[in-house]
């Protein structure tokens, strides 16, 4: 390959890799992209899930099984679809949990709140696990007599 060739493909290879900087932010084109998913503000991720208050005040997060699923993902989804079903679905999913918390001798007494929270993912790695915003959509209680 001559010199000038050498120079014409390196400085188009260069001129390749350097083009998405003069993309506007957002904009994304594969194969050449500028990785949009760094280049804008996201909005806040909003969780779903249940909890428990003790009598004593702590608060413990209801495991997904009394929810009603082994998994994680799942029970905050049904979470989720419950508190976005409106009060009748809320009332139901809650009296299932408290029902299922009472062979838990360590959540008898304790009231069952159905919950979303609104969390800031940097702030939650650098600053701690203590949501943006909390809402208590619906709560129950946890019969204190057990099985």
């Amino acid at each position: 390959m001559s010199r000038p060739r050498a120079y014409f493909f390196g400085l188009t290879i260069i001129a390749a890799v350097a083009y998405p900087v003069t993309f506007a932010p957002g904009e994304d084109s594969f194969p050449l992209s500028s990785y949009p998913m760094f280049s804008y503000r996201r909005e806040r991720p909003t969780i779903y899930f249940a909890r428990a208050i003790g009598a004593d005040g702590e608060e413990r997060r209801v495991p997904p099984e009394l929810v009603g699923s082994s998994e994680v993902m799942q029970a905050a989804v049904t979470v989720r679809r419950a508190i976005q079903g409106g009060k009748k679905r809320m009332r139901e999913l809650c009296r299932a949990i408290a029902g299922r918390a009472e062979a838990d001798a360590g959540l008898r007494g304790a009231r069952i709140e159905l919950v979303s929270a609104e969390i800031d993912p940097v702030a939650y790695f650098v600053e701690g696990p203590e949501p943006v915003s909390l809402r208590r959509h619906h709560r129950c209680r946890v019969r204190e007599g057990g099985r």
